[in-house]
């Protein structure tokens, strides 16, 4: 594997790309065998718990798939913008959307071994349920700022 920050995170990218339920044995080309992920609903370590994280995703949805819209990298440290596309299980309606960022940390073999999700889950996921969602944009509405868009 060439050990190249731009060719560690392109293959991040196309796997990503490429994620499916059918490919997820991959996840041991791109993460280290103690991996840390971190997003805003989980915190494991461990391809068996990544793997797990991913399966769960597959059971809740019935589409999904990540574009990868941006990447920079540095060293050993790499981030990518991204945009989660996905129908939550059994429902009808349009495809729903998160933008987030990922910050990845590779290890000397070209591997993943810190993969921390930033995204803001209070308008993106939260403020789509009924009660909650009410309550929350009714407090962002009156502690943000007038010029919020």
């Amino acid at each position: 594997m060439n050990n190249s920050i731009d060719s560690r995170i392109q293959n991040v990218v196309e796997f990503f790309e490429d994620l499916s339920r059918e490919n997820l044995g991959r996840i041991r080309e791109i993460y280290s065998e103690n991996a840390r992920f971190i997003d805003p609903f989980n915190e494991v370590a461990g391809i068996p718990a990544i793997v797990r994280i991913y399966e769960d995703m597959y059971e809740r949805c019935d589409s999904a798939r990540f574009d990868i819209n941006e990447k920079l990298a540095l060293d050993n440290i790499a981030y990518v913008r991204w945009e989660f596309q996905y129908r939550p299980k059994g429902k009808l309606e349009e495809e729903r959307t998160i933008e987030g960022v990922s910050r990845l940390v590779f290890d000397h073999d070209g591997r993943v071994k810190e993969h921390t999700d930033y995204w803001d889950a209070a308008r993106q996921v939260y403020e789509r349920l009924p009660v909650v969602g009410t309550i929350l944009r009714y407090l962002r509405k009156r502690i943000g700022s007038e010029t919020d868009i």
